[in-house]
């Protein structure tokens, strides 16, 4: 105990900070719920800061909360990561009631580029990916709507991007053609069709797979009208 700086030190007669722990191991804070006798853990090991919650799984169902003002803002549960929910659905889940969600993405820089999504998709494993084929879904983007039984939530539309052509050839191991597609759901229904596609020569393809720039098809009739006003 360092009295002239109010410190306390556990494996150091030099504390550093109000709480100083030191070992030649991991050093760990346990924190038991004797009721349950669950434990929880923070420990620092190889340059690393972690965090577990119910570390002897004795409870089940366990989650890692974070507040502002006491009010709940974040979970991390065995699911995923709940911001705005205390339940995941997903790896992320983004929850708001009463308001709007917005995910945002701000950049200030002195360049022609600004905000970047990748999404990359490979076949294979962490360890060995391997490469994608043609008609992969690399990227899909859907939207839902609650239905009115309120049951679940039903597809509204899509848009996939896709691989549109034999990757990585002999010729070109740097190549990836792609497709865009665009999906909506017909009323009364409750799966999307595919709509429109670009596919990788710039074609554009409306009701069919394109073999000219603009390629238009009506497959429920024999007849296919364009407006132009």
């Amino acid at each position: 105990v360092d009295k002239s700086e109010n410190r306390v030190g556990i494996g150091t007669a030099s504390p550093s900070d109000l709480l100083h722990l030191s070992t030649s191991g991991a050093p760990i804070i346990r924190l038991t719920d004797s009721d349950t006798n669950d434990y929880h853990r923070i420990y620092a090991s190889n340059g690393s800061l972690y965090f577990d919650a119910d570390k002897g799984d004795t409870v089940g169902s366990s989650k890692m909360g974070f507040g502002v003002d006491d009010t709940n803002v974040m979970n991390i549960t065995s699911t995923g990561v709940g911001i705005g929910t205390a339940s995941p659905a997903f790896p992320l889940t983004v929850e708001a009631s009463g308001t709007f969600s917005k995910i945002g993405q701000r950049v200030y820089r002195d360049d022609n580029k600004g905000n970047y999504q990748d999404m990359q998709f490979a076949r294979g494993t962490v360890g060995s990916p391997t490469v994608v084929q043609d008609d992969d879904e690399l990227f899909t983007l859907r939207a839902f709507g609650y239905n009115p039984d309120g049951t679940d939530f039903d597809e509204a539309g899509q848009i996939v991007f896709a691989v549109d052509g034999d990757p990585s050839t002999s010729t070109d191991d740097s190549d990836m053609p792609g497709r865009i597609e665009f999906w909506t759901t017909p009323n009364a229904a409750s799966t999307s069709v595919e709509r429109m596609r670009i596919d990788s020569s710039g074609n554009v393809g409306i009701g069919c797979t394109p073999i000219q720039e603009l390629h238009v098809k009506n497959s429920s009739s024999d007849h296919t009208t364009v407006i132009i006003d």
